[in-house]
């Protein structure tokens, strides 16, 4: 029995080894700013049918995330504010900067992402990636396992299984490594780069809702733990889950105050003084009859 296992050991391992490497990959979603690097050229913006080979790097802005479908269907979300490429003639991609998803299908030979120093490699597997240069490496496995190798420790290399996080801190005066659990059905209704961020539904997802209903058996408290997504893709949901800022109140100027009409006056009404009477004449009579007596004399 023992003698047939070694070939096909070894038959694996080689159709792992000869699988088809990337050349080039296809622009199948573009959420708000994407950028497509390429050398000695201006920066172009992406739209879904683009072609990206090796020398083309795919830059996000924050609040925009962006998919690389390659063509054995292995799949590449990268999330806000990255800096992403992947090696023409290998299967190795870098993620320089920023938050991604790497799913490869079953058999297909996998490949690897690099974080700087840190390594992930897969044989058909999905997993989360997050890389901040001056703090932080995570890695977070939604299904199947995840060798990660540190090229300053060579005897450094751990695998990761569903559920787990590696975080490893670049922080030169405060260095950390662990490994933890974190809730992955808390995750998966989460994350940006899955459908919660608009997303279609990868073709491992049954795969990936498996993974996650068995860790709830194994560990009952499970739900209590926090969702642990990459700093980056919280700041990213944070954005996005924010609602807009209200509008500036619509300031209306002030009236123009209107002089108060000053009614006309009517001129005050003069009345004609009384012409007196003339005096009556010391004897009790008036001048004109004495007058008159005296023209009759």
């Amino acid at each position: 029995m023992k003698r047939f296992l070694l070939p096909l050991s070894l038959t694996a391992l080689c159709a792992t080894v000869q699988a088809a490497p990337f050349e080039q990959a296809k622009v199948t979603r573009v959420v708000n700013s994407v950028e497509l690097l390429k050398p000695e050229a201006k920066p172009m913006t992406a739209a879904v049918g683009d072609d990206v080979t090796g020398r083309t790097a795919v830059q996000t802005g924050s609040d925009s995330r962006s998919e690389l479908t390659f063509p054995d269907d292995t799949i590449a979300r990268i999330g806000a504010n990255a800096l992403f490429r992947f090696q023409s003639g290998s299967r190795a991609m870098d993620l320089e900067q920023g938050t991604m998803l790497y799913s490869s299908p079953k058999g297909e030979g996998g490949g690897e992402v690099r974080m700087g120093a840190i390594t992930a490699a897969v044989t058909g597997t999905n997993f989360l990636a997050g890389y901040d240069p001056k703090k932080e490496v995570k890695i977070i496995v939604l299904e199947g396992k995840v060798k990660v190798h540190d090229a300053t420790n060579p005897g450094g290399t751990r695998t990761l299984r569903a559920g787990q996080m590696f975080r490893q801190s670049l922080d030169p005066d405060k260095p950390d490594t662990e490994v933890v659990n974190v809730n992955l059905n808390k995750l998966g209704s989460t994350s940006r780069l899955l459908e919660a961020g608009g997303f279609s539904t990868l073709k491992d997802a049954p795969l990936i809702r498996r993974a996650a209903q068995a860790q709830s058996k194994r560990h009952k408290s499970i739900n209590n733990l926090p969702t642990q997504e990459t700093q980056s893709a919280q700041v990213t949901r944070q954005t996005e889950n924010q609602p807009p800022p209200p509008a500036a109140p619509v300031v209306k100027p002030d009236p123009v105050p209107q002089a108060t009409p000053i009614p006309a006056r009517k001129p005050p009404v003069i009345k004609p003084r009384p012409t007196p009477c003339p005096s009556p004449s010391p004897g009790g009579g008036h001048t004109d009859r004495a007058a008159k007596k005296s023209s009759k004399r």
